[in-house]
């Protein structure tokens, strides 16, 4: 019988996205205007990050948008962008976003 994978944590992909940047907890937490031991304290899950430290870890390891979105759902925030088309128009028939007014 298949095991169910487990859920994607923040501070594991958090600590993903840092190795995958080359980063050390240091390198990473002087981009984001924090100290190491909090980064430390984050990969490792023992601390939960506010919507800002999420948004500049990101930044400070230039993710995409696509990625800094994965982030901040996994830390159980909104996207940073979402884009809705008011009903009833031809951008929310065929899928596109409106654009803001």
């Amino acid at each position: 019988m298949l095991k169910p994978l487990p859920t994607l944590t923040y501070h594991d992909l958090l600590d993903r996205q840092r190795q995958s940047h080359g980063l050390s907890y240091q390198q990473l937490a002087e981009r984001a205007w924090t100290t190491a031991s909090y980064v430390h304290r984050l990969c490792r899950g023992d601390a939960r990050p506010g919507y800002t430290i999420v948004l500049r870890l990101a930044i400070a390891m230039a993710l995409t948008l696509e990625e800094v979105d994965e982030l901040l759902r996994v830390a159980g925030y909104p996207p940073l962008l979402e884009f809705k088309a008011p009903s009833g128009s031809a951008a929310a028939a065929d899928g596109r976003a409106a654009p803001p007014s």
